[in-house]
């Protein structure tokens, strides 16, 4: 699997809609691999406001 799949994966678990995974990486100038290494419990807006 590649990191994206991996990324979706971990959404999907923990029931995070993936196009809330989506819009993170919209609005977050930082890499997948930024984002991968952050709990999958967070919300999008508490992993936005970590990069901001």
């Amino acid at each position: 699997m590649d990191d994206y799949e991996v990324a979706i994966n971990k959404a999907t678990y923990v029931g995070t809609r993936v196009v809330l995974l989506s819009n993170c990486l919209e609005v977050m100038e930082c890499t997948l691999m930024d984002i991968l290494q952050y709990d999958w419990l967070m919300d999008c807006s508490k992993v936005v406001s970590t990069f901001n």
